[in-house]
């Protein structure tokens, strides 16, 4: 149950990170306050819950390759 949930997760941040990549030159945090109208912590302090919870869920190989798609 838990490598379908990992697989989940992965595929579910990569389209994220993709969207996200595509839609600003500026960085991750940048293309969030922009897309989603919130303040700059909000956007440094929801992508950090979400990095640390696919940390925790991904292989340390598949972490890698989310974070090396994080723009900025």
């Amino acid at each position: 149950m838990k490598n379908v949930k990992t697989q989940v997760l992965l595929v579910s941040l990569w389209a994220l990170l993709t969207g996200l990549v595509q839609a600003a030159d500026s960085g991750l945090i940048g293309a969030l306050t922009g897309g989603l109208g919130v303040s700059q912590e909000q956007a440094g302090g929801g992508a950090g819950a979400i990095f640390n919870y696919a940390k925790q869920q991904l292989d340390p190989g598949q972490f890698s390759q989310v974070a090396a798609a994080v723009p900025g």
